[in-house]
C-alpha cells in the first residue's frame, strides 16, 4: 500500500513538472518572438538618433506656428516596395504646409538615390530635415522597433503617434496626411505591448 501511494504521489509530481515546463516553453517562445520581430508602439519614443549617422542637416525655416511633429521615412534603395512608396512620400511633402512639420527625417539603410531626391524636395520647400544612415540594421531594429522598409512614422515631439509599414494605399495616404495636418496635440494611444495598430 505504501509503494502504491508513493507511485501515485510521484506521478502527480511528474504531471505538475511537465505542465510547468510547457508554460515556461510557451513564455520563452513569446519572448523570443518579440525579440525576433520588434514592433513600433504608439506613445513610445524610439531611439532612432542613437543608432544612425547624420549624413546631412538642413535647418530650413521654422516659424512660431511650426508644429512639433516629425515625419520619418525609412527606406532602402535596394527595396522594390520603397520604389512604390517613394511617389507617395513626394506627394505628401509637396502638399503639406511647411508649418505642419517641425522636421523630416530620411532614414536610409543604404545608398543615396531616393534619399537625395527627398532631400532636394524638402530643401526646395524650406522644410528642415535630417538625412540619416543606419549603422547596423539588426541593432537599429532592436532599439527602434523598425524591422522593415518602407516605414513611415509620425512623431509628436519624440513619441510615435502614427506608424505604417509598407506601401500606402490612397486611404492610408489620406489618414497620414490628415494626421500631419491635425491641429490636435498628441494623445497617447493605449495599445497592447509589442503590437502595431494598422492604419485602415
Amino acid at each position: 500500500m505504501l509503494v502504491s501511494t508513493y507511485r501515485w504521489y510521484g506521478l502527480g509530481e511528474q504531471v505538475t513538472i511537465t505542465a510547468e515546463n510547457r508554460n515556461l516553453a510557451a513564455r520563452n517562445g513569446l519572448l523570443l518572438r518579440s525579440v525576433e520581430k520588434p514592433y513600433v508602439i504608439q506613445g513610445l519614443a524610439p531611439d532612432i538618433l542613437g543608432h544612425v549617422e547624420i549624413k546631412r542637416k538642413f535647418d530650413g525655416r521654422v516659424t512660431a506656428e511650426s508644429h512639433s511633429r516629425r515625419l520619418v521615412m525609412v527606406l532602402s534603395d535596394a527595396c522594390k516596395s520603397c520604389e512604390q512608396q517613394f511617389p507617395h512620400w513626394r506627394r505628401l511633402i509637396e502638399l503639406l504646409p511647411g508649418s505642419s512639420l517641425r522636421e523630416a527625417w530620411i532614414v536610409s539603410l543604404d545608398g543615396e538615390l531616393m534619399s537625395s531626391s527627398l532631400q532636394a524636395q524638402l530643401q526646395n520647400r524650406s522644410i528642415p530635415f535630417l538625412a540619416l544612415k543606419i549603422r547596423d540594421p539588426i541593432d537599429f531594429a532592436v532599439h527602434t522597433g523598425i524591422s522593415g522598409v518602407p516605414m513611415t512614422l509620425v512623431l509628436e515631439g519624440d513619441r510615435v503617434s502614427m506608424a505604417h509599414m509598407g506601401v500606402f494605399t490612397d486611404r492610408v495616404y489620406d489618414t497620414v496626411r490628415a494626421g500631419l495636418l491635425s491641429p490636435v496635440s498628441f494623445v497617447t494611444r493605449h495599445l497592447k505591448a509589442g503590437q502595431n495598430e494598422p492604419l485602415r
